[in-house]
């Protein structure tokens, strides 16, 4: 539990603390959902049988690997972790430095190539693996390529070594390519990313970050929004809970019952479906403007709606 916020904080500290929070909460999360994928895949490991279909472990993996190889992932342990949660300010605002640091750093040890720490109890051969033997039989066998020729630089258990030896020879036989249907596409851009993203598992074009589903880590077709400024939490979630306008002005869903000759007819009008507005939609205009006007390498930013767009959600 974090300790109360001292009264006697100005702006400018309140501000780096509320940062170095929220910074702590996100990395204390994302580690919690790396220890939950990985279960997965020391189960695919070490038990003999699994009940696990290989596009769940292949996206398990991918996760593990995107999220373990960026440079904005902290691997200090937990406990200092949560120290930092409840120490006083100096502790706060020295833990946002090193995050700080570390992401420098981290990004600078990424460009020579070289690897990152991990937490307690995870191996990167194991992801490496299971990664690279899913994405061969699903037929990403760029990636795959990848992923064996990490495993050579890493120590392995002496009874994998001849047969990642033959698969990193026969891998090299197949195309140097991925499936297409394997590729993931951006919610919000559009954009059609390769499967290997040192980013935290994020678009690389515009930043936005892939909500998975924890059953198979597949990825949802979900775009994080945020209100504008203006409008306050209650009020958001009022609006959002507010039936359609395009609802209200059409009862029904376009079909009518009449009779014709003696004879029941069912019609169907010509004019816009509910909720369709004459073939526009509100949220996806405005997603597609805030794509339009984003400058690729600028920070990200959730898409932002006003209050008629709410209520249309």
């Amino acid at each position: 539990v974090a300790a109360p916020p001292p009264s006697d904080l100005g702006p400018a500290e309140a501000l780096r603390r509320n940062e170095a929070l929220a910074a702590n909460f996100w990395e204390l999360r994302r580690r919690a959902d790396i220890y939950y994928a990985y279960s997965y895949i020391h189960s695919y490991i070490q038990e003999p049988f699994t009940t696990l279909l290989p596009e769940h472990v292949f996206n398990c993996a991918l996760f593990l690997w995107n999220i373990l190889a960026s440079s904005g992932f902290s691997a200090q342990p937990v406990q200092a972790l949560l120290a930092q949660v409840q120490g006083g300010p100096e502790a706060e605002a020295a833990y946002l430095e090193k995050v700080r640091a570390e992401a420098a750093q981290g990004s600078a040890q990424q460009s020579r190539g070289h690897l990152k720490e991990v937490p307690l109890g995870i191996s990167r051969v194991y992801i490496l693996y299971a990664l690279a033997k899913q994405a061969q039989s699903l037929g990403a066998c760029r990636l795959a390529r990848t992923a064996y020729d990490k495993l050579q630089v890493l120590r392995v258990p002496p009874s994998w070594q001849h047969q990642i030896d033959l698969a990193c020879l026969a891998i090299r036989s197949k195309p140097y390519s991925d499936q297409d249907d394997l590729l993931p596409v951006c919610n919000w851009c559009m954009t059609t990313n390769p499967l290997l993203r040192s980013n935290l598992d994020a678009c690389t074009n515009c930043g936005h970050p892939f909500i998975r589903t924890f059953l198979g880590f597949d990825i949802l077709p979900l775009v994080e929004f945020q209100p504008d400024t203006d409008i306050a939490l209650e009020e958001a979630q009022s609006l959002i809970a507010q039936e359609p306008n395009a609802r209200k002005s059409q009862n029904s869903d376009g079909w009518h019952e009449s009779t014709r000759g003696g004879a029941e007819v069912m019609s169907l009008s010509e004019g816009p479906m509910p909720g369709d507005e004459a073939g526009t939609d509100l949220f996806v205009q405005k997603m597609l403007d805030a794509a339009s006007y984003f400058v690729p390498g600028e920070p990200y930013q959730p898409v932002r709606i006003d209050r008629e767009t709410l209520v249309e959600l």
